[in-house]
């Protein structure tokens, strides 16, 4: 009777010895197969990513954008974050020789949202004389970009720019020139198209003048000299023909230069020019 019961006591114990050997060796797999915040890299462990959101602040819209030669404007701009959102923007906005910004230089936003859409009012004024075609003012920009939530810290920010973003704009002629074709003969008909116009609302008087210059021999001439009475919101165009004659046995390159100066200041308002080539007949 003892020896039996010696017997099935031996077999119960091997039995939880096969057991808890079982145990052991399933928790040993389960924790082969389980990540550890020990044994992945930190960017895939939840709460413990410290890279931000990729942010940018960035500039989509100029309205207006077209500026003749000495005018002030208000330019209301349109402000965008991307997908991760910015808090405590700033927009520095510096001047250049030919445009420059009036009243405040620095713009602030509390928060622009990812996606979302700001305006920004700014007065600008673009200098007589600029040269036409597209000028752009420098715009620094810094801000907070949001950081996914972090276990030891919470929700973050980190600070992003100084960057330099920059916005155009369309700088038209109140007097251009230009010539229906690039190159002429003796015998030829030179037709020059004169652009004029004046976008304020008071009448101006300006002096006109027409030059013909053949820039590589420094020589100049002076086609035309008049006063001309541009009214309000004046916008005319007009032409004149000039014949070619027999101006030499050699090709030279032509040029036109037409200026508006104001008759009150003196100070040259806006120039256009044009270029064309000279061949000789056979």
């Amino acid at each position: 009777m003892n020896e039996k019961r010696g017997k099935e006591e031996g077999r119960g114990k091997r039995a939880v010895v096969g057991i808890v050997l079982a145990a052991v060796m399933l928790a040993s797999v389960l924790a082969a197969m389980m990540p550890t915040l020990s044994g992945i890299p930190a960017t895939n462990q939840i709460g413990t990513n410290d890279a931000a959101y990729v942010s940018e602040v960035i500039i989509t819209d100029v309205k207006p954008a077209d500026f003749h030669p000495g005018e002030t404007k208000e330019v209301v701009l349109t402000v965008r974050s991307t997908c991760g959102g910015a808090r405590d923007v700033k927009l520095t906005f510096e001047s250049t020789r030919n445009i420059s910004v009036i009243g405040p230089v620095v713009a602030e936003m509390d928060t622009l949202n990812p996606w979302y859409e700001k305006e920004v009012k700014i007065t600008v004024h673009v200098e007589e004389g600029t040269p036409i075609g597209i000028q752009s003012i420098p715009v620094i920009c810094s801000w907070d970009e949001y950081c996914p939530f972090n276990l030891a810290t919470g929700y973050a920010t980190k600070h992003k720019g100084p960057e330099r973003l920059e916005i155009n704009f369309n700088i038209i002629a109140e007097v251009s020139i230009s010539t229906d074709r690039k190159e002429y003969s003796p015998g030829d008909t030179i037709t020059a198209t004169i652009h004029l116009s004046n976008p304020t609302g008071n009448a101006q008087n300006m002096l006109f003048n027409w030059y013909f210059g053949i820039p590589d021999h420094n020589s100049w001439t002076r086609i035309e000299q008049k006063m001309v009475n541009l009214s309000a919101n004046y916008d005319q165009t007009s032409t004149a023909s000039i014949s070619v004659g027999d101006w030499g046995n050699e090709c030279f390159c032509g040029c036109y230069v037409i200026s508006l100066t104001n008759a009150t200041t003196k100070k040259v308002v806006s120039t256009g020019s044009t270029t064309w080539t000279y061949t000789p007949s056979a």
